[in-house]
């Protein structure tokens, strides 16, 4: 090859190679700007979604929740039928009781003196599968009970019912029959309860198959029915032994298919008890298993029983 040839070829591949230096820069820069711009936009975006989050949640909190009713003030439930009216409604259409009456767990209920059937079943809607009540689990921890006195078959097939009660105040009640009949749910501790005024205490704990709470230092000293009173709560197995039963004149099934119950009842006053009738009865369970010593009220006085029972 001529040597003038060779010297225009090298000089035509320095000069591609100085254009192709000088092309790589520039696809560098526009790729960056293309990368910012893409930065820019996702930051735009985002923005866009902050500010109609805010504004979703500036809407929610001036109008409760978009398309639900604004929830009043609690209000203060002075009469019985007014009470059982707005507990109805809460039940079937939450959003209109909020509208009415404000948060059930609010509700000035001091000046109630009743409170039967509250959330509980009658007879009729039970026969009739009208479980109204059978989803309820509303907290109830702030309600001024202090002034009730009756508060039978107050959550009566309330299956689902589970609030904390603890700290009611149950000093003026004298009727708690049925209270938390089938609340197969119901677990709350009840330990602190002034029961010294009931006289009536029959199914209180009927097949809440749920309930093992500490009802060792309750004062049952007045108390003249314990009919059922723990029949089917299957898992009760609280300390009874200091119990005031002097008074009591029927423990008719007062233990009936509490398998887990194992007490030493030895030094209850049974003096006065006329009907034991299948007090301890297990047959419920296969071969009537059940965790009771019979041993422990082998010396109970039973001069005063009048009717057939099924006794050891």
């Amino acid at each position: 090859m001529p040597l003038k040839q060779e010297w225009e070829e090298d000089d035509n591949k320095q000069e591609n190679s100085v254009e192709e230096v000088r092309e790589e820069p520039s696809m560098s820069i526009l790729l960056a700007a293309i990368q910012s711009m893409q930065k820019e936009m996702t930051k735009e975006i985002k923005g866009v979604k902050d500010e109609l989050k805010f504004v979703k949640d500036e809407l929610k909190s001036m109008n409760g929740k978009l398309g639900e009713k604004e929830s009043a003030a609690p209000k203060e439930m002075n009469e019985i039928e007014k009470l059982k009216s707005a507990v109805r409604l809460w039940c079937s259409d939450k959003d209109e009781a909020l509208a009415q009456h404000g948060h059930i767990s609010g509700w000035d209920v001091s000046s109630i003196t009743t409170m039967t059937l509250l959330f509980g079943l009658t007879d009729v809607e039970r026969d009739q599968g009208n479980h109204w009540n059978k989803d309820f689990n509303e907290d109830l921890t702030l309600w001024d009970t202090s002034n009730v006195t009756d508060v039978s078959f107050m959550f009566n097939e309330a299956s689902s019912f589970n609030s904390d009660l603890s700290q009611w105040s149950t000093g003026n009640c004298t009727n708690m029959r049925s209270m938390f009949q089938h609340a197969k749910s119901f677990k709350s501790d009840l330990k602190g309860w002034n029961v010294g005024n009931v006289t009536d205490m029959a199914f209180m704990f009927n097949g809440a198959s749920s309930f093992n709470g500490d009802c060792s230092r309750w004062s049952t000293g007045n108390c003249t029915n314990m009919h059922g009173m723990f029949q089917r709560a299957t898992l009760f197995k609280s300390d009874l032994k200091e119990w005031n039963v002097e008074k009591v004149t029927t423990m008719k099934l007062m233990f009936e298919g509490a398998g887990s119950f194992n007490s030493d009842l030895s030094r209850w006053s049974t003096g006065n008890c006329t009907n034991m009738y299948l007090m301890f009865d297990m047959s419920s369970y296969v071969n009537e298993a059940s965790s009771f010593n019979r041993a422990t009220i082998k010396n109970w006085d039973l001069s005063s029983i009048k009717f057939n029972y099924n006794f050891p």
